[in-house]
């Protein structure tokens, strides 16, 4: 601060008064063009890492072997995290409620284009079907999210562990999905692919 004075002081010592504001000018948008820039690259590069999350699921091929409503599950959420876990999210918690949520057992299979390609099912939701998103990380208020997760190996479905699979997989999973939630489309971070139709009748799910 003190070197940023002195300077000042210079240069109206140095230039004549007009010389010196017209420097002081250029400092400033010097300045605030150089903020301006940093904060584009920032923003350039952490939007370009958020979507390359996605990249092993674009435009992945999607079977979906049926679809079943389930009642509430009684086991805890794989999101419902503790209220004192670093990780939790209230709003998480919320979209899997059961007074405003339906459950749906799904078995689908998912075949990334690339068989070598690693991705973690458990980052897989589901949105609206026609949910464009107007900027590059916007998220869809309309979501389906993972309650409970299974793939399938040797011949039947096991409980999945933590980490990533590589190239296609079965999958059977509870979908906590909102009422009204029908026509929807698979996500993977932000990259969206494939579709599901849910039944109409959510009220099944809590019978």
């Amino acid at each position: 601060m003190l070197r940023l004075i002195l300077l000042v002081v210079d240069l109206f010592r140095w230039l004549p008064w007009w010389g010196a504001v017209g420097a002081l000018t250029l400092l400033a948008v010097g300045l605030w063009g150089l903020g301006h820039y940093i904060f584009y690259r920032l923003h350039r590069d952490l939007t370009a890492a958020v979507l390359a999350q996605g990249t092993p699921l674009t435009d992945a091929l999607v079977s979906v072997h049926s679809i079943e409503p389930v009642n509430a599950p009684a086991e805890p959420s794989r999101i419902a995290l503790d209220e004192d876990d670093e990780e939790y999210d209230p709003e998480l918690d919320e979209i899997d409620d059961p007074a405003s949520t339906g459950y749906f057992q799904v078995d689908v299979s998912v075949a990334p284009h690339d068989p070598q390609a690693e991705w973690d099912p458990t980052a897989i939701w589901v949105v609206q079907r026609d949910f464009e998103p107007e900027e590059d990380l916007d998220l869809c208020e309309e979501m389906g999210v993972i309650h409970a997760l299974e793939v399938w190996r040797n011949g039947e479905f096991v409980p999945h562990q933590e980490g990533n699979v590589t190239g296609p997989q079965r999958l059977r999973m509870v979908l906590a999905v909102p009422h009204g939630l029908t026509n929807a489309k698979f996500a993977y971070h932000l990259t969206y692919f494939g579709s599901v139709t849910f039944p109409a009748a959510v009220a099944m799910a809590h019978s």
